[in-house]
């Protein structure tokens, strides 16, 4: 079956609506005349004041993220840029660049009854990859130009002649440097890797070099000519998954039961039931939560987690920096309850109770974390969820239709089953 929004093929771009978005601004916003210059200006540096005081008060994360000194020199500049403010949306940018430097990966305007200027456009070349064995970068999707020619599987080997690795790496720790909606630096590298070489230039150029499924190298530019509107989830996925509720898909591989939560919306406990109960008879379980994009769940869910170990069978979990949120706190409750063991790279690092602040007598309306929930070994916030082991792609896996993270579960478990 074809997962929904979720790229199946070799050649496909497999985008979903964007959660690269920094900033979610719920509701349509209306057009409002801008207040008098005078009076807007006043208003506009007592209101960034009072945003930034309460993110004072209220984020305990300066420390811990190692950006108090940014965020000193951040406040500075927002309060010098606010005298300039000749509007509600010049006021709005503020208040998003305020977010940026936060580095809060749930930062939300819930609320923006304003005018907005237009945000800058991002683009890339459609190609997604991921971090492989021996240190090398592997191709993950590519869109349909290049099919024939990149291909899943290939070795990206340098980017403008540069080692692949190190330019993606320097990308993530620049983004993180720079600020961002990225709560970590391991969910900046993620999206490095996944939505490699965004830029805000359009059609901007980049010279990829790299070694196909027949040893050979290649040599090709490539050009960042796509509106990114998300990003790819998934790759060689188990064949005859199937749909047990809305974001939860579940397979049979051999003797082993398999679990794909996209999201834990409201369905996730259903569709986990309706899995166990059509796999019964397997005696083990792989839990998918790499690319889980959140959501909620309650103690009923948590007090079903332990069928899945029943009959001493064991459990093995999947994570990467595309695990987020209500998706951190579920790998580690399948580590309290079903004894899991977790497998692949360390979560986004961003889980937590959130605030909510009012501006401009409610035009605006910010979403902010004010607390971490708590960890396996530590919190959640910034530092993750960390596997019990790293695993990373095998391109000559990848290249054959496996998944090297299920493939590697799959053989811990047989191991143990021994």
């Amino acid at each position: 079956m074809r997962l929904p929004s979720i790229s199946r093929g070799r050649n496909t771009i497999g985008l979903v609506p964007s959660v690269l978005c920094a900033v979610f601004v719920a509701g349509a916003a209306r057009h409002v005349p801008a207040l008098p210059q005078r009076q807007s200006a006043k208003i506009f540096a007592k209101e960034l004041d009072s945003l930034l005081k309460e993110l004072d008060r209220g984020s305990p994360f300066f420390v811990v993220k190692g950006i108090a000194k940014d965020w000193k020199k951040a406040k500075a500049e927002l309060r010098s840029r606010v005298k300039k403010c000749k509007s509600e949306a010049d006021f709005f940018d503020l208040v998003v660049e305020a977010g940026r430097r936060l580095r809060d990966g749930h930062f939300q305007i819930t609320k923006a009854d304003v005018e907005k200027n237009e945000f800058p456009k991002s683009w890339w070349p459609g190609i997604a990859m991921l971090p492989a064995t021996e240190n090398r970068v592997v191709v993950m999707g590519v869109p349909r130009s290049l099919s024939g020619v990149l291909e899943v599987g290939d070795v990206v080997t340098k980017i403008d002649g540069k080692p692949a690795r190190d330019v993606l790496d320097a990308r993530a720790a620049g983004e993180w440097d720079r600020g961002g909606y990225f709560s970590s630096p391991q969910r900046a590298r993620f999206f490095a890797y996944r939505t490699a070489l965004m830029t805000e230039e359009a059609n901007a150029k980049f010279d990829l070099e790299w070694i196909d499924s027949k040893g050979k190298k290649r040599r090709r530019s490539v050009r960042a000519e796509y509106e990114p509107r998300g990003w790819q989830h998934e790759y060689n996925m188990p064949e005859g998954l199937e749909s047990a509720a809305k974001s939860v898909y579940f397979a049979k591989i051999g003797t082993t039961g398999y679990i794909y939560f996209r999201r834990l919306d409201a369905t996730a406990e259903s569709g986990f039931a309706k899995a166990v109960a059509g796999l019964a008879d397997v005696s083990a379980w792989i839990v998918d939560l790499r690319g889980n994009t959140g959501g909620g769940y309650d103690r009923t869910f948590v007090d079903r987690l332990p069928e899945l170990a029943k009959d001493s069978r064991k459990v093995a979990v999947l994570i990467d920096g595309g695990c987020i949120s209500a998706g951190e706190t579920m790998a580690r409750d399948l580590v309290r309850h079903a004894k899991a063991r977790l497998y692949g790279q360390t979560t986004a690092g961003s889980s937590s109770t959130k605030k909510l602040l009012d501006l401009l007598g409610g035009k605006i309306q910010v979403r902010y974390s004010n607390a971490s929930r708590n960890g396996i070994k530590r919190d959640i916030e910034f530092y993750g969820i960390e596997p019990d082991v790293i695993v990373e792609a095998d391109p000559d896996e990848v290249r054959s239709g496996k998944n090297s993270m299920i493939e590697y579960a799959l053989r811990q478990l047989a191991d143990s089953g021994k």
